[in-house]
């Protein structure tokens, strides 16, 4: 929201002056992160989500499908659709001087994104900072060199953060040099590109470090330490002391009599019930019957698990080992933060196989 609130302002603020300019601060970079994603779904890369940023975006690739070859083909074609526009674009204007193109002609050319913007644009993609053009190429081949992914992340993250810094000043040279016209719109969305650059980077190195560490990390290890039973019968009241005790994203295992396992709770069902009957209710009135839940083995990656998870459209599940239910586990919990494993560092994985090379 914040983003497309932005992209609102600073094309509100064109609008009157540059049309153009202003619609395609939205077309241009959509134009461009569907060019990639064709082009990694083409090439075998699967794209889990995609963050909506002022430049375009910041997808989640699953890093074991991302080759070298493929992370810089994916590149390359962004830039490619680029510099194509751009090339047909500055063909039509030329045209358009030399034949004196009609008004209808003349209009739809003045409909299109600038010529200039599309220029800028492409520079931008194409300098070495993730998730930009030139950041993608060059985490690959770092990566490539290195024979380790996670390292071409960590050098392709350094530049975004001087690459950001160096947007962010000039986006406040912009605001503050000249108040008039529509220069202090493209500061504002200088100053925007400059933090999402650094802050997207920052991410994708955080989802590299997950991808690896979930690799090798099963659901049992990494569940034991936040498998909390609460007995059916428990108040809600006092079940909700130790769903926050827990965390916002937690599920309980709730236990029926002989200690076995008859459902789940989430801070969201205690809305089953209302307030006021709190004090009088039990857990087993608003619980998630265990039958509804999917079921995901101990011996599963938590890898493995959160993609079951996306699969099903399911928010959490239950663990088992045995047949036995141990816990359950939400997706929010097992996407964040995971127990460390001393073996995790010492085991990195190698960059993809490319099948050509």
């Amino acid at each position: 929201m914040g983003t497309l609130a932005v992209v609102a302002v600073v094309g509100f603020g064109l609008g009157p002056r540059d049309s153009a300019a202003g619609a395609s601060l939205l077309a241009l970079p959509a134009l461009h992160e569907a060019a990639r994603i064709v082009a990694w779904r083409r090439l075998g890369v699967v794209v889990r989500r995609l963050e909506l940023t002022v430049f375009g975006g910041g997808p989640e690739l699953v890093e074991a499908t991302a080759a070298p070859r493929a992370e810089t083909l994916a590149a390359l074609t962004g830039l490619g659709t680029l510099l194509g526009l751009g090339a047909m674009l500055a063909l039509g204007e030329a045209v358009a001087e030399q034949r004196q193109a009609p008004s209808a002609v003349r209009a739809a050319l003045d409909s299109l994104p600038p010529l200039w913007w599309v220029g800028a644009f492409a520079l931008l993609q194409a300098m070495p900072a993730l998730p930009l053009d030139g950041g993608r190429v060059l985490r690959a081949w770092v990566g490539y060199l290195a024979d380790d992914a996670l390292v071409g992340t960590r050098v392709a993250t350094f530049a975004a953060h001087l690459v950001g810094a160096g947007l962010i000043v000039l986006g406040l040279t912009l605001l503050f040099l000249d108040r008039r016209g529509t220069v202090p719109y493209w500061g504002l969305w200088a100053v925007v590109a400059g933090w999402q650059v650094a802050a997207v980077a920052r991410a994708e190195l955080r989802r590299g470090r997950w991808q690896r560490a979930s690799r090798v990390l099963n659901l049992g290890d990494a569940v034991s330490s936040r498998a909390r039973r609460l007995p059916a019968a428990t108040p809600i009241a006092d079940a909700l002391d130790l769903l926050l005790a827990t965390g916002p994203d937690a599920a309980l295992l709730v236990t029926g009599d002989g200690d076995q396992a008859i459902g789940a709770l989430r801070i969201g069902d205690l809305r089953r019930a209302r307030r006021a009957d709190w004090d009088r209710r039990v857990v087993a009135d608003v619980m998630l019957p265990i039958a509804a839940i999917p079921r995901l083995t101990a011996d599963f990656s938590v890898f493995d698990a959160v993609e079951r998870l996306m699969e099903s459209g399911h928010p959490l599940a239950v663990v088992e080992r045995d047949g036995e239910p141990i816990a359950v586990v939400t997706k929010v919990q097992l996407d964040g933060p995971l127990p460390e494993r001393p073996d995790v560092e010492q085991e990195p994985p190698p960059v993809p196989d490319d099948p050509e090379r």
